[in-house]
């Protein structure tokens, strides 16, 4: 990641050379550390029909695993991901709502892992469905808190949006109860050894309903390009990115942490020029002012949790403030980690020039 991005010594430094799971000898990389992880293991994923889940999926299956688990109430999507897969004997498709505690509970038994990526996501169609996201976000992850812990479920780990820190919409707000909901069930699991961990992250590049295959497809078809406000700027991850930061959280989490990767950014008028450039296409571009619940720049970590926030390799670790209460946890992992030195990681201070956007673009083979 370091070679695209261009900060100031501090940032720099806090971007580290090597992700976290790599384990680097001269130039040797040594055993998958995530083989371990994995081999043997049941391990399920809710929302496991979605982008997310298909990505975990396509990276899982290389593993020794016993299983991979589904979870998913759209039944044409596991029609779809089977045959993605090949029917794949490996993978398990369980039909199922994160809002019926009863189907999960039966779904976790004999899982070793369970990946919570299940959420209502479209913010400005949630601003106006306040309650269904509740039922899905808030209480569905409750649910699947839970029933880990009925379940006795090694490792559960929730995975967030950059929306959460600061929250300014339901989308957002629900995503940091969510976060709250692992960090506390993970100090109020008794004798129970279940580690409850989260991810946070901005837009991963080409998922579903994500703004540059949208861009695409309009300036291919020659129509109007509309934009919300032409200072917006977005933190962006790949597909592999996103899938790395949820195995190194599951290999090193010992509970109520919240692991954010170091991300570059970028703003909505470069991407549409580098977006325009690459198609050769002349199209209107038009300002239609902010959707609810919107923010200009999103931020990854903020003031308050900067206190308790440590660089670890491509990473910054967030401590809980429950944590201080519980002197018995370690985390060793963090042994000689400092702590961040900014008072937020927002996506305006992260932004890459076009040519650098464009080198995303084109390396994760975005623009076709």
């Amino acid at each position: 990641m370091e070679e695209r991005l261009q900060f100031s010594a501090s940032q720099n430094q806090a971007f580290g050379t090597h992700m976290p799971g790599t384990q680097v000898s001269g130039t040797q990389i040594q055993e998958d550390p995530y083989a371990k992880l994995f081999t043997g293991k049941t391990i399920l994923i809710t929302g496991g029909t979605g982008f997310l889940g298909r990505e975990l999926t396509r990276r899982l299956i290389k593993y020794d695993v016993q299983s991979i688990r589904l979870f998913s109430r759209d039944e044409v999507k596991h029609f779809h991901t089977s045959q993605k897969f090949n029917k794949n004997p490996k993978l398990r498709h369980l039909i199922g709502d994160v809002r019926d505690y009863n189907r999960l509970r039966k779904a976790l038994r004999g899982v070793d892992i369970v990946i919570h990526a299940a959420a209502l996501k479209r913010i400005d169609i949630i601003e106006y469905n306040v309650e269904e996201s509740i039922r899905t976000n808030v209480m569905g992850s409750l649910n699947v808190a839970r029933a880990a812990w009925d379940e006795g479920v090694a490792k559960a780990l929730f995975v967030s949006t950059d929306k959460a820190c600061s929250p300014v919409n339901t989308y957002g707000a629900c995503k940091f109860i969510g976060e709250r909901i692992f960090t506390e069930w993970n100090y109020s699991r008794g004798s129970v050894p279940t580690i409850f961990s989260s991810v946070r992250y901005g837009n991963v590049l080409d998922s579903t309903g994500s703004v540059i295959p949208c861009f695409s497809k309009r300036l291919k078809e020659g129509k109007e390009i509309t934009l919300t406000d032409d200072k917006m700027t977005r933190f962006i991850i790949t597909p592999d990115e996103a899938v790395d930061l949820i195995f190194d959280a599951l290999l090193h989490a010992i509970g109520g942490e919240v692991f954010i990767p170091k991300l570059p950014a970028f703003n909505i008028v470069d991407l549409i020029e580098v977006l325009k450039k690459h198609y050769n296409a002349s199209v209107p571009v038009s300002n239609i002012g902010i959707r609810p619940g919107e923010k200009i720049h999103e931020i990854l970590t903020n003031d308050c949790e900067g206190r308790r926030a440590y660089h670890f390799g491509n990473y910054v670790v967030i401590k809980s403030d429950i944590e201080k209460h519980k002197q018995s946890e370690t985390f060793s992992y963090l042994d000689g980690a400092q702590k961040i030195d900014w008072d937020e990681m927002s996506s305006k201070d992260f932004v890459v020039s076009q040519e650098k956007l464009y080198d995303i673009l084109i390396s994760n083979n975005l623009l076709k």
